[in-house]
């Protein structure tokens, strides 16, 4: 199997509108309101005119199979040193079980082999306790500034925010296991 990252363009805009827009991925975005289309054009025009983002439709290739969509993977590089990242992924609406850990995967490989970055660090909505365990599954691990942060989700509760980083060392020491273990042939970058 194949991870293919597809540089996205404004021809994805309406695809990714829709993804955004599904309750189960907006609980755990910071944008938790409907998102009208209008809101998501400006969004998405900013996305694509930042030279420091990567942003990706993540397809998952199995040999005389279509590519089967799995979601999307966004990797924002420090713009003063380029060497450190935040990263967040979201799946797609179809997207089978298992895709959080191939595109996890993929993302890494991309940041650290492909694009040379050292740290790479994210933040998760604390009631999303299974991309939590999912990332420490990949060497994650909560920084100092972890939890000390919160967020108020639309019905009045208030969850912590999750920050979470890996090194390229870190990354280095189980990506091959990792890549076994998912049956991961090669991830491939496409650029448009």
């Amino acid at each position: 199997m194949q991870l293919i990252f597809s540089a996205v363009t404004h021809a994805d805009s309406d695809t990714l509108w829709h993804w955004r827009n599904r309750p189960a991925v907006r609980q755990f975005m910071y944008t938790q309101h409907e998102i009208s289309h209008d809101e998501h054009q400006a969004w998405f025009s900013h996305m694509l005119a930042n030279t420091h983002r990567y942003f990706y439709i993540v397809y998952k290739r199995v040999d005389g199979q279509p590519d089967k969509p799995l979601g999307v993977v966004n990797l924002d590089l420090d713009s003063e040193n380029r060497t450190s990242a935040i990263w967040a992924f979201y799946a797609a609406p179809d997207a089978p079980r298992g895709s959080g850990a191939l595109m996890e995967f993929g993302a890494l490989s991309l940041a650290f082999e492909t694009l040379g970055v050292t740290q790479l660090n994210c933040e998760v909505l604390s009631h999303n306790q299974g991309v939590v365990r999912l990332h420490q599954r990949f060497g994650f691990r909560e920084t100092p500034q972890s939890r000390q942060r919160t967020f108020s989700l639309p019905e009045g509760k208030t969850v912590e925010i999750v920050c979470l980083s890996l090194s390229a060392d870190e990354w280095q020491q189980g990506a091959s296991a990792l890549q076994t273990k998912l049956n991961i042939d090669a991830v491939y970058e496409q650029r448009h």
